[in-house]
């Protein structure tokens, strides 16, 4: 459930969901960052999660929250994200679906001779359980394994 869920992973998973399921053309950039109501982010973790996710705003990892403009901030710029996501699995059951996403490091991709890329082993999976609840989906857990 979200309740286990540290607050930097939520804010990262809202702000991550909203940009690919919506976009942001809708969101304004200031300096060279893009910037998410609060009201927008907080209604993000209550769509994944469940209203009774605790939640708090505040800056951790690479989003920074701002009081005063009541908005979270991520850079348009420069900001190279550490993994890239492969779905490995997927695995449907009655009442809810496990996904195994493989965390492949950005820096490890190479090139061979001929200059195709070479495509690293996942360095950790993400196990993310969705629930089935009123014909739609929610994230009742998300854990990590480190692939030996």
């Amino acid at each position: 459930s979200g309740d286990s869920i540290e607050n930097e992973k939520l804010e990262e998973l809202s702000v991550w969901s909203i940009i690919c399921t919506e976009g942001t053309d809708k969101y304004q950039v200031f300096d060279g960052e893009l910037c998410f109501p609060q009201e927008d982010i907080e209604d993000r973790v209550k769509l994944l999660f469940s209203d009774k996710c605790a939640f708090e705003n505040m800056s951790s990892g690479k989003i920074a929250y701002s009081e005063k403009e009541r908005c979270y901030k991520i850079p348009t710029i420069g900001y190279s994200p550490e993994y890239s996501a492969v779905l490995k699995s997927v695995t449907a059951e009655r009442e809810s679906t496990k996904l195994i996403v493989g965390c492949l490091k950005n820096e490890s991709f190479k090139q061979d001779g001929s200059g195709k890329t070479v495509i690293p082993e996942a360095e950790k999976n993400i196990i993310i359980t969705l629930k089935k609840r009123n014909n739609s989906f929610y994230i009742e857990e998300i854990s990590e394994e480190k692939v030996l």
